[in-house]
């Protein structure tokens, strides 16, 4: 009978890729998938990563409570697994307690520490089986693809050799994480201890926010401020922005940092509004994972806290933050500009906004990067690349705003070129709430 036969070969098929128990793949289907994979990445010019994962206590389960609640255990794992990776990443069921995952969309190999922190964070609730709570944990060793070999087979050795480093030198191997490389572990290392820095910091008031003034050109009259967050470390003193905020975007805490940034600026501004000041535009940079549908309400929230008019507030985005789902995006931009807060669209030129997107975008100012800003005057690519946002900005009818500017022949040219703001050294740096104050009581003209 065909179809039997045919289901028989479909079993032989599962049975010799798959893990029977947890349908997951098996190694020998992990090592085909891996080493396609690595062709795809060896042809783009991308990095991947094998993770090999070891789960703690499971043993002691096995032989305490029996097999049969062992193997509903690995069922679970398995299911945790995969619920906590993307559809593209490939996780495996090697045997008994080894499972492995296959990373290749990674743009930078530390983003595979923060998969094993979220694969070791998916164990950390007990499992409830057949009235008994069961709690495992897992260690995991992680190769880089091409630093540490060219196939699956090389790559899981050395995640396998990774993992029983990681179990070994950790006081609590359940969050134990390490690279088979030792210079990757040194930055890993470095990056977690900045990480757990920086959740402390958050919660015990080491971070504190300074304002760089915007000036008219033309007038040189104040007409706004940039709210940006400093770092002051008890030990290490002031720790620059450049290391800690790529990080907090790819842990997911930027968000924990941005609401604290709102928060602290419209505290600020609404001293400032009741001290009688005249209202000018405090911007907030807002990051990509920030911008979802419930930000509007937030802001909407924060302003009635403090009783602050809307005029006061403005959030700056980037331009990548644009480039998912415009209408959805645009949705969240008009609920914004309906509170009366000013947005305005930071870095541009820098991503891949098409210009017709960007007249639909309900955005008052566009800022030009300070990567553009450099070579003003002497770079004649970054003073055609000035002129033509400058340009853009007046037809659709935004305000420009130059950042970055540093010496009075990047002002004359920014202002023969039309450009509407600057904000930079040259003017005044990013100063303390007590001194931005008292430089606006003194009226602020510096530059003459």
């Amino acid at each position: 009978d065909i179809t039997e036969r045919k289901l028989a070969e479909e079993r032989l098929h599962h049975l010799a890729y798959y893990n029977e128990l947890t349908s997951l793949p098996n190694r020998t289907l992990f090592t085909r998938l891996v080493d396609q994979a690595l062709m795809v990445a060896q042809r783009n010019e991308l990095s991947g990563c094998v993770l090999f994962i070891d789960l703690n206590r499971f043993k002691l389960v096995n032989d305490t409570l029996g097999r049969r609640i062992g193997d509903e255990l690995l069922r679970q794992v398995a299911t945790r697994f995969r619920a906590a990776l993307r559809e593209e990443d490939v996780v495996a069921h090697l045997s008994g307690d080894e499972f492995a995952i296959g990373l290749f969309d990674v743009r930078q190999h530390f983003e595979a520490t923060t998969v094993a922190q979220k694969l070791q964070a998916a164990l950390d609730a007990s499992f409830l089986i057949d009235g008994h709570d069961v709690r495992v944990g897992a260690s995991v060793g992680i190769s880089v693809y091409p630093q540490d070999g060219f196939d699956a087979d090389t790559l899981l050795g050395k995640a396998d050799i990774a993992m029983a480093r990681a179990k070994e030198g950790h006081a609590n191997p359940d969050h134990s994480v390490a690279f088979y490389s030792f210079d990757m572990n040194k930055g890993m290392q470095e990056r977690m201890r900045i990480e757990s820095g920086l959740r402390h910091a958050l919660g015990h008031g080491e971070l504190m926010l300074v304002y760089q003034p915007k000036f008219e050109i033309g007038t040189d009259r104040i007409v706004g401020a940039e709210a940006l967050v400093r770092w002051v470390h008890p030990e290490r003193g002031v720790v620059p922005p450049s290391e800690f905020i790529p990080l907090a975007e790819t842990t997911g805490l930027i968000v924990q940092v941005g609401e604290w940034v709102l928060e602290q600026a419209c505290a600020q501004a609404a001293v400032w509004q009741r001290a009688g000041m005249r209202p000018f535009r405090l911007a907030v940079n807002v990051s990509a994972r920030e911008f979802t549908e419930s930000l509007p309400n937030r802001v909407a929230e924060t302003l009635a806290r403090y009783a602050l008019e809307p005029d006061w507030l403005e959030l700056e985005i980037t331009e990548s933050t644009l480039m998912h789902d415009i209408d959805r995006v645009i949705g969240i931009m008009d609920r914004i500009n309906a509170l009366g807060v000013a947005l305005s669209l930071d870095d541009f030129g820098t991503g891949y906004s098409s210009l017709s997107y960007l007249k639909r975008f309900p955005i008052h100012t566009l800022k030009i990067d300070r990567s553009f800003t450099t070579g003003i005057p002497n770079d004649a690519s970054d003073c055609a690349i000035a002129s033509t946002i400058i340009s853009i900005g007046r037809q659709l009818g935004h305000r420009v705003i130059a950042e970055g500017v540093e010496t009075p022949d990047q002002l004359a040219f920014l202002r023969d070129s039309g450009c509407d703001e600057v904000q930079g050294y040259l003017y005044a740096q990013p100063l303390p709430a007590a001194r931005f104050e008292q430089g606006l009581r003194e009226n602020w003209l510096l530059v003459g």
